[in-house]
């Protein structure tokens, strides 16, 4: 067996890295690295905020110490389920350190990359626009060149203060598109966000993509915007079907003046005192390997694509908290429950790292 492919097979084992899509493993396997450690080296220690990395054995004998006098020596084996957990997780409840008592090969890699690559896998929907708030847009013929108008009447323009939609209006860049010119490629990573001011275009994924038909898009509809917020590659294709006029807002310019309309955020002190007045319900996005593996009391799961099918469904009377550790995903959840008219939010991880409380299931 190749290097490659045994590196290929040990991330398939290891959790959560198992749960990434395998078009994602070639580029996983370019940021894992592998390190050798003495006998006697403290590999890691808890500390207030959450681990940068993930790590896990490879190879050797560790100590991991609660206290004084609560120690464990744990040797590597493939057959122990804790060797395929990242080591962070023997830490975690009661803090402590682990250190080496032989010589060790850990590998690591980032917490947040693979949360992005988590998100990417997750995000098997359409992600260039939303076309599932249940309403149709009632279009006056008189007023289909007026892109202002239509645009207006939309979900995400619901979310935002008059400041705000001057902002927007104000730096949208134009740019004359021709018919057949290709706007968005399928995988390739989001550039901006677009707003469609003149002329038609359409969407359509590659086999395997989860638009099973192309769709229109017509004067006021908007794309590009989800892979934004999650940071994950565009899951379709977008072109134009006639001459137009498209409006561009950069990623920066998206993130100053649209993220923060669109994806809210409280700390837990916040939330204590209005909880009392507004029932909430807590939300987890992860996949149920990911929710099983541990979670926040009273918590449902709703992983994004089910999340997709239900948003509509789900009670606008009540608050939606979205739990931190769903990182990427819990943003692009509040994204899409805000602009379904819903109460969300996500809760801004605690600096001590010791706010969430947690629920292991059998």
């Amino acid at each position: 067996m190749s290097d490659q492919a045994e590196l290929a097979a040990l991330l398939g084992r290891l959790y959560p890295l198992s749960l990434i899509s395998a078009q994602y493993l070639p580029q996983l396997q370019e940021k894992v690295l592998r390190i050798e450690h003495a006998a006697k080296d403290t590999l890691i220690k808890s500390q207030p905020s959450v681990s940068k990395l993930y790590h896990y054995l490879l190879r050797g004998s560790i100590e991991r110490r609660i206290s004084f006098a609560d120690r464990m020596t744990m040797t590597y084996s493939e057959q122990e389920s804790w060797c395929l957990n990242p080591l962070e997780d023997l830490i975690t409840e009661h803090g402590g350190s682990i250190r080496a008592l032989s010589p060790c090969e850990l590998l690591a890699v980032s917490r947040r990359y693979i949360d992005e690559l988590l998100t990417s896998s997750q995000t098997q929907s359409l992600d260039v626009v939303h076309l599932e708030t249940g309403a149709e847009i009632l279009i006056d013929d008189d007023l289909v060149d007026d892109w202002t108008e239509i645009f207006l009447q939309t979900p995400l323009a619901a979310h935002l203060e008059p400041k705000a939609l001057h902002e927007l209006f104000s730096r949208l860049q134009d740019r004359e598109v021709e018919a057949g010119e290709l706007i968005i490629k399928e995988n390739s990573r989001g550039d901006g966000f677009y707003l469609l001011k003149k002329g038609l275009a359409q969407i359509s994924c590659g086999r395997g993509g989860a638009l099973r038909s192309p769709i229109d898009l017509g004067v006021g509809d908007y794309f590009g915007d989800e892979s934004l917020v999650a940071h994950t590659p565009c899951n379709a294709t977008v072109c134009m079907l006639e001459d137009g006029l498209l409006g561009w807002l950069d990623e920066q310019a998206f993130d100053e003046v649209l993220r923060p309309a669109l994806v809210k955020t409280l700390t837990e002190s916040a939330l204590q005192q209005t909880s009392e007045k507004t029932p909430v319900q807590w939300v987890d996005v992860r996949l149920p390997p990911e929710y099983k593996h541990g979670h926040r009391e009273a918590c449902v799961n709703y992983p994004l694509a089910s999340l997709r099918k239900r948003i509509l469904r789900l009670d606008p009377a009540q608050r939606y908290m979205i739990t931190p550790e769903c990182g990427r995903r819990g943003e692009l959840a509040t994204y899409l429950m805000r602009q379904a008219g819903l109460d969300a939010y996500l809760l801004e991880e605690s600096s001590d790292g010791m706010e969430m409380v947690m629920a292991s299931s059998a």
